[in-house]
């Protein structure tokens, strides 16, 4: 069978149309005979990968394929459809009937490699094409550039391209300025600010920093889905929102596996889920995701960042979020310049609606830095989370005792809400959010729960024999002596303290007598009320 024969209307040309380099018989050529023959794999894997592919299910299904092979699992049109269904994108390969015509498109096993020769080839001189167009965009709008910095991009595009690099057919364009109207504003009035978690989450680029091991990745997976489906996650419910999410460190696997106890645990319909189409997940492992770098000694976009504009922009995405800075910014994060310059950029991403660029980073090397680089990712950004195992400003003594599954995440930045903090439980590889101080029903929910933990210490601390004081300086401080046991739950010792003042000042601890001191002088301590004399 032909593979003309098999996509001939794909490839239909109209008067005048340019199509881009592409070869369909090499391609279905290549996929058949991998379908026909896996032992043909090695030859291939060498020579192409997916997006050496022009037409959008040829990569879909080598993806499978290569999944597949690389697992030790055999490639035929069953396995490969099973495995398209269950990554969601049967339904873009036209079923399993294109699979079938596929298959029966015979080829010699001799001639696959070069079969898949072609196909690379072809897939290259897209890139050049590509990548004139990108040089002809900039030499028609030079955007203020010298003759200099215009060749020395049209260079550097063009080694791109013949490396096997993605090269986007427009190149990166800054947003135009935008004059405030003073007359409409006395007018009209000025608009009420956009919340898509509120309190939280707002236009414009974010930070999220924290150390390593922390569990950011899967705070970001998290949120992103609890947002897509406008449930409360550390903050009140919220309109549902669109969010894709630019995975550099995380294999598929284990994005699937994260995103299948998420929604277990919070009782979120996956296939409902994936209906709405507002969470996108693109694992990026691997992938040249550099959305700025240095080159001649100047920080300039990438190929990618274009992209990323027309993706963010064609999927109608409402919140970015970037795992991580490291993988995305490949210019000096201790730069000033620099950092702004990129923030700056993500900010230009979107216009005319809302939009969120949330960057996820570590924290410098130096103890207690909350952020990673100069203070100018704090200055070029309006809002920063910082997430860890203790509050941002909780010293070392009042975390004794901490257990190591708490994490805060904790609004450090602000510009348009006051500071305040979320407390989660890591829970079966989850983050479970405790009750977190707010204000009004809440707040006073999170004071009960303090002090109930208060009054169940001091029992538990009765018992084993340790009589406890309301003297800061002392050894058996209740709060010191809770914490020392690890019993504070992630509390923080003066969370604790005014907990146990607000219980003494109601009177259900009393400062009394408890004994007495090796001179004989009387001993205070604290006793619960019902068992005072």
């Amino acid at each position: 069978m032909n593979a003309r024969d098999v996509t001939a209307e794909a490839d239909a040309e109209g008067d005048g149309l340019r199509v881009p380099p592409h070869d369909n018989d090499a391609e279905c050529g290549v996929l058949g005979g991998l379908l026909m023959d896996n032992t043909a794999w090695p030859v291939v894997r060498d020579k192409i990968n997916a997006a050496d592919f022009f037409r959008h299910e040829h990569r879909l299904i080598f993806v499978a394929i290569s999944a597949l092979l690389e697992s030790g699992e055999p490639a035929d049109v069953i396995t490969v459809y099973a495995r398209l269904q269950h990554d969601g994108r049967a339904e873009e390969v036209n079923g399993v009937s294109y699979l079938d015509k596929l298959a029966q498109y015979r080829l010699a096993p001799d001639h696959l490699g070069a079969y898949a020769d072609i196909v690379a080839k072809c897939a290259t001189q897209r890139r050049m094409v590509a990548a004139g167009d990108a040089i002809t965009a900039l030499a028609f709008n030079p955007q203020g550039r010298a003759l200099a910095e215009i060749m020395g991009e049209a260079r550097g595009l063009v080694e791109r391209a013949a490396n096997g690099q993605v090269v986007a057919s427009t190149p990166w364009r800054w947003a135009e300025p935008a004059r405030v109207d003073l007359t409409a504003v006395a007018v009209r009035g000025a608009p009420e600010r956009f919340w898509f978690r509120r309190d939280w989450m707002t236009t414009g680029p974010m930070l999220l920093a924290g150390a390593g091991g922390m569990g950011k990745s899967l705070l970001v997976q998290q949120e992103a889905t609890l947002g897509a489906m406008g449930a409360p996650f550390f903050g009140q419910a919220c309109e549902p929102y669109k969010s894709l999410l630019w995975c550099c460190e995380d294999d598929v696997d284990e994005l699937e596996r994260r995103q299948l106890r998420i929604c277990q645990h919070h009782e979120v319909d996956l296939a409902k889920l994936a209906d709405t189409g507002r969470l996108l997940i693109e694992c990026r492992k691997g992938s040249d995701n550099a959305l700025m770098e240095e080159l001649g000694g100047r920080l300039l976009p990438t190929p990618q960042l274009a992209l990323l504009r027309e993706q963010v922009n064609d999927l109608g995405v409402e919140v970015l979020w970037l795992d991580n800075a490291a993988h995305v910014f490949l210019g000096d994060h201790d730069n000033r310049v620099a950092v702004t310059t990129f923030v700056n950029a993500l900010g230009a991403l979107v216009g005319g609606r809302p939009f969120m660029v949330a960057i996820v980073t570590h924290p410098a090397r130096a103890r207690d830095s909350e952020w990673s680089g100069s203070v100018a990712w704090e200055a070029a950004v309006r809002m920063r989370w910082f997430f860890g195992d203790k509050l941002p400003d909780q010293k070392d003594a009042d975390a004794e005792g901490s257990a190591s599954n708490v994490r805060f995440l904790a609004r450090r930045k602000t510009n348009y809400s006051a500071r305040d903090y979320a407390r989660f439980i890591t829970r079966e590889g989850l983050l479970v959010p405790d009750i977190a101080p707010t204000s009004g029903l809440l707040s006073a929910l999170t004071d009960r729960h303090t002090e109930d933990l208060v009054l169940r210490g001091f029992t538990a601390l009765e018992a084993i024999g340790v009589r406890t004081t309301d003297g800061v300086t002392s050894p058996d401080f209740l709060p010191r002596q809770i914490m020392a046991k690890g019993w504070a739950e992630g509390l923080t010792k003066n969370e604790l303290s005014r907990a146990m003042n607000r219980l003494m000042g109601r009177g259900v601890l009393v400062r009394a007598v408890i004994g007495q001191h090796a001179n004989r002088s009387q001993k205070y301590g604290l006793i619960r009320k019902d068992s005072a004399p």
